[in-house]
């Protein structure tokens, strides 16, 4: 994001997992005793990918001062196994998962991650389609702290 007035550089899907991979928490549930090895598998496979295509942006990459994460849910999870037990905590858990190895994987690289948590989203004007809510929220984010540092 760039601004103002706001407006899109650069989107991009990063894949973090295969097909049948990223429902990690899920595939956990079902076989316990191997939770832990079965995330942190997700996780380093993740991880991988981020930096894998973050560099595959090359010079650009220089272009970019920071990067925006989506804040993670207010709610704590709890350990492992009590989220293996809750499929509502599943999800919460997968979604923590890639937002914290796309962060790691960033950081790797020396890119700042910023997780900004204004109490209102500013308005980004239309984005046409296939973005998802996730994707409109992210880009709102990302604005919003370009804003912040405009008015420093």
């Amino acid at each position: 994001m760039a601004g103002p007035p706001p407006r899109v550089l650069d989107r991009r899907r990063i894949e973090l997992a295969e097909r049948e991979a990223r429902f990690v928490f899920h595939a956990a549930a079902e076989h316990p005793d191997q939770a832990e090895q079965l995330i942190a598998q997700a996780e380093k496979i993740g991880r991988e990918r981020v930096v894998r295509e973050l560099r595959t942006l090359g010079e650009e990459l220089k272009e970019y001062d920071l990067m925006v994460a989506l804040p993670p849910s207010k709610r704590i999870l709890p350990p492992v196994l009590a989220v293996l037990k809750s499929h509502p905590l599943l999800h919460a858990a997968e979604g923590e998962l890639f937002r914290r190895v796309i962060a790691e994987g960033a950081e790797k690289l020396g890119i700042p991650v910023k997780i900004p948590q204004p109490a209102k989203l500013p308005e980004v004007g239309k984005m046409g389609p296939p973005w998802g809510k996730d994707q409109k929220e992210a880009a709102a984010l990302a604005y919003a702290l370009l804003s912040m540092s405009y008015r420093i």
